[in-house]
């Protein structure tokens, strides 16, 4: 998350812990409690409603929000391989963030 604040120049994103009351608000009838701990969501809100991508589609989403984003977004969500590389780069930190033990769940839930 400190990486996407990082790129995010408009300041666009307001970064949530999934175990924060306030996420589970954002993402009622959206998202199930379980399916919100299980991965990455993006939440866009809209004044038409709200739209959640999750895991790697969360994460080609996440692009709109990087500099030149409008650009970047458009190539990585129509160039099929591309969307696909970096669907398996969020599984790959996926893989890695569930074999470290920093990184565990056990306590949280």
């Amino acid at each position: 998350m400190k990486i996407a604040k990082l790129l995010d120049l408009h300041g666009k994103l307001t970064p949530l812990s999934i175990h924060d009351e306030a996420a589970e608000g954002l993402v009622s009838g959206l998202l199930s409690t379980g399916r919100l701990k299980r991965s990455f969501h993006v939440l866009e809100v809209t004044n038409s409603g709200s739209d959640v991508y999750s895991a790697g589609d969360g994460l080609v989403r996440l692009t709109r929000y990087t500099p030149g984003g409008r650009i970047t977004y458009s190539v990585v969500s129509h160039v099929k391989i591309l969307r696909q590389f970096v669907r398996w780069s969020y599984y790959q930190a996926t893989k890695v963030r569930l074999a470290s033990k920093s990184c565990s769940l056990d306590d949280a839930v």
